[in-house]
């Protein structure tokens, strides 16, 4: 489930213009799925030419000219399946890496809108104040807290168009062979929130697969009071 935007009175004030992704990171983790079975079956295609080759050409069952030009060409097709295989890991882990960027960046702008937030309700309940003190000082709060908020759009946008050469590690290719079934997203626990009062809406948007590198757009939903 893809993380929402922070709720509360001051919260889109902390994000809007530029300050959350529009990515969806769920959309990324469901094509890394579907690569990973696209794998799955490209490697049981594999795993049955190498028998077949072993049983026939290697097992004496098929000798002699013809039989070494059929078995060269089975060869090709078992190169062409293993760089397949390299191909998807590449995609595979490039997609997870991207889910994982936006998971961060929704979870860090998430904490510090929090933080904000409760920075905010202290203030709003401090009596030694008056109400010019109280609207200075919450103001403050909330521009630095948006500064925050695009700043991490910002970071994690430069990271995004960096991986558009991405090279997976080298034993990525094992690791998901070896895997049961895909992970489950590692998503950054968010400290408890600030009371809230509204609810706005959650927003997200998918990106194409490399090569293309996506745009981490924010949401413009309405501008910071001057």
């Amino acid at each position: 489930m893809s993380i929402a935007k922070p709720t509360g009175e001051y919260a889109e004030l902390m994000l809007d213009p530029d300050g959350w992704p529009e990515a969806d990171e769920d959309t990324f983790y469901d094509r890394a799925q579907q690569y990973s079975q696209t794998l799955q079956k490209i490697t049981n295609i594999l795993d049955k030419c190498r028998e077949q080759r072993l049983h026939v050409f290697e097992g004496g069952v098929w000798s002699g000219g013809a039989a070494n030009a059929a078995n060269d060409g089975l060869g090709a097709n078992i190169d062409q399946l293993v760089m397949l295989q390299h191909h998807l890991a590449t995609v595979i882990t490039w997609h997870r890496d991207i889910a994982d960027l936006i998971v961060q960046a929704k979870s860090d702008i998430g904490n510090n809108v929090d933080a904000a937030q409760r920075e905010i309700n202290t203030l709003e309940r401090d009596q030694n104040l008056d109400t010019d003190e109280k609207t200075a000082a919450i103001d403050s709060l909330v521009r630095a807290a948006h500064r925050a908020s695009v700043g991490v759009v910002s970071s994690t946008a430069e990271q995004v168009l960096e991986s558009k050469h991405w090279k997976p590690p080298k034993n990525a290719l094992e690791q998901l062979l070896n895997q049961k079934a895909p992970p489950l997203p590692d998503v950054p626990s968010r400290v408890a929130p600030a009371p809230v009062n509204t609810i706005p809406d959650t927003t997200g948007i998918g990106v194409n697969p490399t090569p293309e590198t996506p745009g981490l757009r924010p949401s413009r939903p309405r501008r910071l009071h001057p």
